[in-house]
């Protein structure tokens, strides 16, 4: 954010906090003068250099399943957002056509209950069945080979979701396929590995 950019009091930023990582605060001295200004964050007033601040807009605030529609998207935000939704239990949230997801280390009851294809290809609501559908689309319908890139740090539950999507991959080619001889689904396929 440019220095000049904070110019009056109550106008909310985005600043780097020691425990937080980034928090919403309101300037309260925003050092006309300065390269510093003075934000209240929980009660506590932080001297902060304005050139570390983030631009505040309403659209930070709310729930999105995709942050790519978060208006003047930063760090800030994103990571409000990411926490928002994991508290939540919506543990996939969608960057346009990329996926993060968190590992909720506990079971969250309905996450994985019927993978039906349609639903999470009309809706398009963050879950690693939305990857996978999309993957089986292309592979079925314009014949090309797909790969689905699961990366993370130890513990994340990258093999979770490499398990979550074969078995959405598997279940729906069955489906897809009525199980009709002669045929080789992904399901097949899977099992061959």
């Amino acid at each position: 954010m440019a220095e000049s950019s904070i110019e009056r009091r109550k106008e909310q930023v985005w600043f780097p906090h020691k425990t937080e990582v980034w928090a919403l605060g309101q300037v309260v001295d925003p050092g006309e003068e300065s390269t510093d200004c003075v934000v209240n964050y929980g009660g506590k007033d932080y001297t902060v250099k304005k050139s570390t601040t983030e631009e505040f807009d309403p659209t930070h605030l709310e729930d999105h399943e995709d942050v790519s529609k978060i208006n003047n998207l930063n760090d800030g935000p994103l990571l409000s957002v990411l926490k928002r939704r994991y508290f939540n239990d919506d543990i996939y949230t969608n960057v346009a056509n990329i996926s993060i997801s968190f590992n909720p280390y506990k079971w969250i009851d309905g996450l994985y209950d019927e993978p039906r294809a349609e639903k999470y290809m009309v809706d398009k609501i963050p879950h690693v069945y939305s990857v996978a559908s999309v993957v089986y689309d292309l592979m079925t319908e314009k014949q090309e080979d797909q790969s689905v890139i699961v990366s993370g740090e130890s513990g994340a539950g990258k093999t979770e979701a490499c398990k979550k999507v074969m078995t959405f991959l598997a279940e729906t080619s069955s489906l897809k396929s009525g199980g009709s001889s002669g045929t080789t689904t992904v399901e097949q396929k899977v099992m061959e590995c």
